[in-house]
């Protein structure tokens, strides 16, 4: 059995998740950074950019929810249980498995965009320059999916195996060279082709065929426990279960959040152009509150799955308690220094964005923070802190109509 297996069985528990947590969320902290840069660059071209980026955000999110989440939160699973289990032959033959699912995802996803994505995005209120900038934008995404897909499951992989630095440490270097090739292709930088809207696809797939490449080159090397070899390229029906009995139930989740914020799009868009743009700030801003959920989450998916392999069920479940009881206690520090976020939202475009909100809370207190379908929920401190910086930049409507 590896070192690293062995530390999950037996070292101490809050220390090991800080530890195994760490690099995941510094890493999804930056990513969600590059989010917010992306969206900068394209409010330089105009309103109706940034509503084409709104209108195309749930289907990126259930893009990257499915196939980093729910099915990279499962093989994760899969593989740390195999390990848990000192039975290296079943998780080399995972791998085979987490690829094969990625390129059956990235095809039911790009099946459905082209029977019904136009629609969809008429639906949810595109029309015109907007609706031919969104479905450019998602035709670059989902053709050239199957490296979405493949990226979140060959990192799950990895930290399946403990190796929660490396898929960090990728993802960090990839970040920022989506930011340097984000600004080529939707504006223009350095003689690049001035792309527009559909420029940030092909930033994203660009530098996620970056990790894909490399994550590949370190699954073919002998640096890692379990090695991705053909002569392991045997599919099982047992094997596609033990991934899909934990992927089913996990997509829930990003179903139902999704669905949420179709929901929430198609409103919006009823309001116009400048309401949908204004949207599309604040659904990105909503990325910054997630690193910490993710970071922990992902630790705690590989180290509850060695244990729960090596049959080790006590301290899986001590595990989930003191984790659990841990990431209770944090709270969301209060904003000391609003001027960062006034700064941040004089930097788009005033166009008289709208903002819907429900004050009618008790007491007149102002409305809870709900992100992502309910997942970060009742932080009133920080909603206390920036809704009252928000009245002073967004125009509020002065009746109650939706």
């Amino acid at each position: 059995m590896d070192k690293r297996t062995q530390e999950f069985l037996n070292d101490p528990v809050m220390p090991l998740l800080a530890r195994m947590s760490a690099p995941n969320t510094i890493a999804f902290f930056i990513q969600s950074i590059v989010v917010l840069t992306e969206v900068w660059f394209i409010s330089k071209l105009g309103t109706s950019s940034l509503a084409a980026v709104a209108l195309a955000f749930p289907l990126l999110m259930i893009t990257q929810t499915m196939s980093g989440g729910a099915l990279g939160g499962a093989i994760t699973s899969a593989i740390s249980r195999s390990l848990g289990a000192n039975d290296v032959d079943k998780a080399e033959k995972l791998i085979w498995h987490a690829i094969i699912i990625s390129f059956g995802g990235a095809l039911i996803f790009l099946s459905l965009f082209v029977l019904f994505g136009e629609s969809l995005l008429m639906l949810l209120g595109g029309k015109n320059e907007i609706l031919s900038e969104s479905l450019a934008y998602c035709t670059v995404l989902f053709y050239g999916g199957v490296l979405l897909w493949l990226s979140g499951t060959l990192s799950a992989v990895l930290r399946g195996m403990g190796d929660m630095k490396f898929p960090a440490t990728l993802m960090v270097i990839a970040s920022f060279i989506q930011v340097c090739l984000s600004g080529c292709f939707i504006l223009g930088w350095y003689g690049f082709p001035k792309l527009g809207v559909p420029g940030a696809a092909v930033a994203t797939l660009i530098s996620a065929s970056l990790m894909v490449s490399v994550i590949l080159w370190k699954l073919l090397s002998k640096s890692v426990i379990a090695r991705l070899q053909l002569h392991q390229f045997i599919l099982s029906k047992d094997l596609f279960n033990n991934i899909f009995e934990v992927a089913i139930p996990g997509s829930l989740s990003p179903l139902f959040t999704v669905a949420t914020i179709l929901v929430l799009t198609g409103l919006v868009g009823q309001f116009g152009t400048e309401a949908l743009a204004g949207y599309g700030i604040g659904s990105r801003v909503e990325f910054l509150m997630i690193p910490l959920i993710f970071g922990v989450g992902t630790a705690m998916t590989a180290i509850v799955g060695a244990n729960i392999g090596a049959e080790n069920i006590e301290r899986a479940e001590k595990i989930v308690t003191e984790a659990s009881e841990q990431s209770n206690r944090i709270s969301v520090p209060e904003i000391s220094n609003l001027e960062t976020l006034k700064n941040f939202l004089s930097k788009f475009p005033k166009k008289g964005y709208l903002l819907f909100c429900d004050i009618n809370c008790e007491n007149n207190n102002l409305p809870l923070l709900n992100i992502y379908g309910g997942k970060l929920t009742t932080y009133r401190k920080l909603s206390e802190k920036v809704m009252p910086v928000s009245y002073t930049h967004l125009t509020l409507p002065t009746n109650r109509e939706v």
